[in-house]
């Protein structure tokens, strides 16, 4: 490697080590040194030494100065400001840096992009750690987060081998509460409409659903679970499908409230009864379901409380550097739920 001049930079420095500028005064830091991986950290010292780079106290000062920012990932899709779940998480972050010295940046990308990679959220854009909120298809969380130099807390179920921390809520146990309560109302035969392939928290969720029929004898049937994205309409076609082709399905379990919204719609549209003739259970608690005729039943998810979970933590790791509770891990927080008007006792 060749030795720069006495006017090497700091800029000189993160380019020869193939990281952040950020990287390298957090590095170069005593106080923050400890949030730098043992790797990254001994290839910047061996650039900081051939190159001779003594840092600029007076810049160094003027930074310290600047607030301290997180970043809030979010996918650049119509409508997310007015979205009941993104707008939750907003006022949960919020909430919890009301106390603390950092700010918050939106960072958008495109939901369905074939171009993300790790590159587009490392420091050098300016935040000190990120709050992942969705993420997009087409990649691998793992293969894009090896990029990544600063802590991020990852809002959903985990996926193994991920360096960042994990937020969810408890799904396994939100798809038993819905089974159990469809059970317990005669419910036996009963459709399922799951949401994208690659989702674990769909996953999870009926698997919980699945389990608790297990458990009392009951087996719900592969047939019977309908793959509807997480949308309105896919929900509706289904919905349209099951009555027209006389399934003889007394309920439905939905895994997000925008698919049980449909599915009512397209019942009222058709002329069948809910929950007189089927009865529909949704996941998440969205307002909007409050207001439906019939109000909907469903799994209530505290996302205000998960957006402030995951500021804790990547808060707490800020502070604390204690890697061995952070990477890795997740939080996961309790669900309930939600007794309205979709639901009634199967008329067999």
């Amino acid at each position: 490697m060749k030795k720069l001049d006495n006017q090497a930079t700091i800029t000189d420095v993160a380019r020869m080590a193939d990281v952040s500028i950020a990287t390298v005064s957090r590095a170069l830091d005593e106080e923050t040194r400890k949030l730098v991986a043992p790797e990254t950290l001994n290839r910047i010292e061996t650039v900081v030494r051939k190159c001779g780079y003594t840092p600029n106290l007076a810049a160094r000062n003027m930074r310290a100065r600047k607030l301290k920012t997180i970043g809030i990932l979010l996918p650049h899709v119509p409508n997310v400001f007015v979205s009941d779940y993104y707008s939750k998480i907003f006022s949960g972050v919020s909430n919890a840096l009301l106390d603390s010295d950092y700010r918050f940046k939106l960072i958008a990308f495109k939901r369905f992009s074939e171009k993300l990679d790790g590159h587009q959220f490392r420091s050098a854009d300016g935040v000190d750690g990120l709050i992942v909120t969705d993420w997009p298809i087409f990649f691998s969380l793992k293969k894009v987060f090896e990029k990544v130099d600063v802590p991020c807390v990852i809002v959903g179920d985990p996926e193994e081998g991920v360096r960042a921390h994990f937020v969810c809520g408890d799904n396994l146990r939100g798809g038993e509460l819905a089974a159990k309560y469809l059970y317990e109302n005669g419910h036996e035969r009963i459709a399922v409409l799951s949401g994208l392939s690659w989702s674990t928290d769909s996953r999870l969720r009926i698997e919980g659903f699945k389990r608790f029929f297990r458990r009392v004898g009951t087996a719900i049937p592969n047939e019977m679970i309908f793959q509807a994205n997480y949308e309105e309409e896919d929900a509706a076609r289904i919905v349209e499908r099951l009555v027209l082709e006389k399934k003889k399905v007394t309920a439905i379990f939905c895994c997000n409230d925008n698919m049980a919204i449909g599915a009512i719609h397209k019942l009222k549209q058709l002329g069948v009864r809910c929950p007189g003739k089927i009865s529909v259970v949704g996941y998440d608690d969205e307002a909007r379901g409050q207001h439906l005729q019939p109000a909907l039943t469903t799994v209530h998810v505290g996302t205000q409380e998960l957006g402030q979970a995951a500021i804790t933590k990547l808060l707490e790791f800020l502070k604390e550097g204690k890697k061995d509770k952070f990477y890795g891990e997740r939080t996961v927080l309790p669900v309930s739920l939600i007794e309205r008007q979709s639901v009634g006792s199967c008329q067999k």
